[in-house]
């Protein structure tokens, strides 16, 4: 399992021609782990960033997401691929790994989550 945080953790922290080179270089359980987590992504159980969403209208992308991700037949059929196959499908979306794994290494919860913050009256300071 450390192993596969670490290499979802470079997934995150690298460019787009890196991401290329990690993917090739992955094992079959790493590469399995991407797709559990796009899947996860794709039926909205991991909330994405809106920094996420905006890449995603910009990169045209989130249509490619849906239709390969989201369903579980999709994403059976996508295990049973042999690993360029995997690597093919997964390179597609190189550059918005840093954005869709955003959530899962940055350490400040969603904005829905965050508590209130208590509005403090002016005059309430000056009156103690």
């Amino acid at each position: 399992m450390l192993k596969e945080k670490t290499f979802i953790a470079s997934l995150y922290s690298s460019n787009s021609l890196l991401c290329r080179t990690i993917l090739v270089n992955a094992t079959n359980s790493q590469l399995k782990v991407t797709i559990q987590i796009l899947h996860l992504i794709a039926s909205n159980v991991i909330e994405i960033s809106p920094e996420a969403e905006k890449a995603l209208e910009k990169s045209r992308k989130a249509k490619y997401i849906k239709q390969n991700f989201l369903h579980k037949n999709k994403v059976s059929e996508l295990f049973k691929l042999d690993k360029a196959k995997k690597v093919a499908v997964l390179s597609k979306i190189n550059s918005l790994y840093p954005f869709l794994l955003k959530r899962i290494f940055d350490q400040t919860p969603a904005p829905a989550t965050q508590p209130m913050r208590k509005k403090v009256k002016k005059n309430a300071a000056l009156a103690k």
